[in-house]
């Protein structure tokens, strides 16, 4: 949930060991803060899915924790078009809260269902904000013309309404049955317009998709009905679309596996061409050329 102010996992990674599907032992990159000796192969190994090998030992960064006492502010949007005006200004602004995570409406009663209901409950759901006093003071300013209401909570209350936010699986689950999370990324200023369109699927369709995520950084997580994948199993392409048409990416951490093999195709075919489609499954051949590890995943079916 922090990756706005951190980033992604990967920067974190300064090096790997990894056994090949033969047997060979490398170790790729170094413990170094900067290093530039050749490519970039811990990233490549970061992010593809067990295909080219198995970590055995990896060298990570770290950081203290901060000095500050974090603090939670609730932010309740006047709709869904004020998310993305929010997430908006504090982006343009520079301010780097430790996060900036999305419930919508339903994803807000489901929770407060769950717990001792700690959301007010708003057309436009809830932004929970995390940070020092100071860069949430201003975080509350910049969103105000889009607020229908704000609260600053520390203490137990502000670990309630953090905790009430990694409940939403449960809680959602809770009132729909079986779910499958998606992932998506979209630019942030497309942030309210892909929720929109999902709400549009929503009810095209006759069903629930509700929606949290990361807003910060543009990554989303719509909840699809498995009972909606087995009845209509174009569904979960159809929001993964979203994010094609938006300029975005039908994966931002979950990864591609099986199921998003149509849409990663869709995307690296339409954005990258097909040139980067035989680079990509040629890199597969370098490391495991009899195609041994986690057959039939991530760029194979291409």
């Amino acid at each position: 949930m922090r990756a706005f102010k951190y980033g992604p996992f990967r920067e974190w990674v300064l090096a790997l060991r990894l056994a090949l599907a033969d047997g060979t032992v490398i170790k790729v990159g170094e413990p170094l803060r900067k290093n530039r000796a050749g490519y970039d192969l811990v990233s490549l190994v970061v992010g593809s899915e067990g295909t080219l090998g198995v970590v055995t030992e990896a060298w990570l960064r770290i950081r203290p924790l901060p000095k500050h006492e974090e603090v939670t502010l609730a932010i309740y949007p006047k709709d869904i078009f004020a998310v993305g005006e929010i997430v908006k200004v504090v982006r343009k602004s520079g301010l780097e809260p430790d996060l900036m995570e999305y419930m919508d409406a339903f994803v807000v009663r489901s929770v407060n269902k769950q717990i001792e209901p700690i959301y007010w409950e708003g057309e436009g759901g809830v932004v929970l904000v995390r940070g020092d006093n100071s860069t949430l003071s201003e975080v509350e300013r910049l969103s105000s013309p889009f607020l229908a209401r704000s609260e600053v909570v520390d203490g137990e209350v502000g670990r309630k309404m953090l905790n009430g936010r990694s409940l939403v699986a449960i809680a959602v689950k809770s009132e729909i049955g079986n779910i499958y999370a998606e992932d998506i990324v979209v630019p942030p200023s497309k942030l309210s317009e892909a929720i929109l369109q999902i709400k549009r699927i929503e009810v095209e369709n006759d069903t629930k998709i509700p929606v949290a995520g990361h807003v910060g950084d543009g990554n989303l997580h719509p909840m699809l009905r498995e009972a909606d994948l087995v009845s209509k199993p174009e569904l979960f392409d159809e929001v993964g679309g979203v994010a094609l048409r938006l300029g975005g990416s039908i994966s931002g951490e979950h990864g591609i596996g099986i199921q998003k093999v149509n849409l990663l195709r869709s995307q690296l075919l339409n954005r990258n061409g097909e040139v980067v489609v035989k680079l990509m499954k040629e890199i597969k051949g370098l490391f495991d050329p009899k195609d041994t590890l986690n057959q039939g995943k991530f760029v194979d079916p291409l």
